[in-house]
């Protein structure tokens, strides 16, 4: 059964642009990457911002919390950098794409994934700032990346295609054909397969063994922004393009394929809902283009 809800949740106003990702970080707070190229550090309950991040020059577009609880941000300006969340400095800065950096992911080694709109991946070292290696395939924008439970790392984008590759060879080992538009998200399930949200407006769930579509989640009526794995193993995704017909935000059971719950946003373009989070009690979060941060 697919329970709606039109949402009048708690809300937070970043006053900051579009609230482009978002990030929970270790002491609970939560930062979102803005579009006024700040990252934001908020109080969840209290609703008031604890800190501004200044140092990227263009949009904040991906964000990702490290094993050692830093938080590395990816910018249009083409840079990655390395941020203390307490103090609120840089530690690091990592030059090296030559477009938008647009997904971040950590790797178990701690290192660190990027995917940027040169179409590349770069692996980094954190700790020196260089470039370890470079993965090159996809022949558009690398959107989103995804570590998988074997050590593989998953990629997708403007090509439409996911990419695996194995990052002791630096091949690619698998190209995963099936959505019609842009592939912008993706996120591993609690039963180690890879769940994909596209401009198709659609969600496949593929096989991790296989690397076959096991089910198409079909429900949002635009591109699928974003995803998150919820703590019960459902999944959550994000719509939002265009007039903004769809600004939704959606729970599947990805075992059944079946919707449990939607909660419904006012439709609009300034409503777009393009990121998601998990709060440590289980609260879902979206970020939203109309600067608003929405905790259900």
């Amino acid at each position: 059964m697919n329970i709606i809800i039109n949402n009048k949740g708690r809300e937070i106003n970043t006053f900051s642009g579009w609230v482009s990702s978002l990030a929970v970080l270790p002491d609970e707070s939560l930062a979102s990457g803005q579009t006024d190229s700040t990252v934001k550090i908020w109080n969840t309950t209290t609703r008031k911002l604890i800190r501004t991040l200044y140092g990227h020059n263009r949009e904040v577009w991906a964000l990702c919390l490290l094993k050692d609880g830093n938080l590395a941000s990816a910018s249009w300006d083409n840079t990655v950098r390395i941020w203390n969340t307490t103090s609120g400095q840089t530690i690091r800065k990592l030059c090296g794409h030559t477009n938008w950096v647009l997904s971040l992911v950590a790797l178990p080694d701690s290192s660190l994934a990027s995917g940027s709109a040169d179409m590349t991946i770069r692996i980094w070292n954190i700790s020196t700032g260089e470039t370890i290696k470079t993965l090159s395939g996809h022949t558009l924008s690398v959107s989103s990346l995804a570590l998988l439970t074997d050590g593989k790392l998953a990629s997708c984008g403007g090509d439409r295609t996911i990419r695996i590759w194995d990052l002791t060879t630096n091949q690619t080992i698998r190209v995963l054909y099936g959505h019609t538009g842009w592939v912008f998200s993706l996120v591993v399930l609690s039963d180690g397969n890879l769940a994909s949200g596209s401009g198709d407006d659609t969600i496949r769930i593929w096989s991790t063994v296989t690397f076959q579509t096991i089910k198409t989640l079909v429900g949002h009526k635009d591109d699928v922004r974003a995803m998150a794995l919820m703590k019960d193993g459902t999944l959550a995704s994000s719509s939002g393009n265009g007039n903004g017909i769809d600004c939704s935000v959606r729970i599947w059971d990805t075992k059944s394929g079946q919707l449990v719950k939607t909660f419904n946003y006012t439709s609009g373009i300034t409503n777009w809902r393009l990121s998601l989070a998990v709060l440590r009690d289980g609260s879902l979060v979206s970020g939203s283009r109309n600067n608003n941060i929405s905790i259900c």
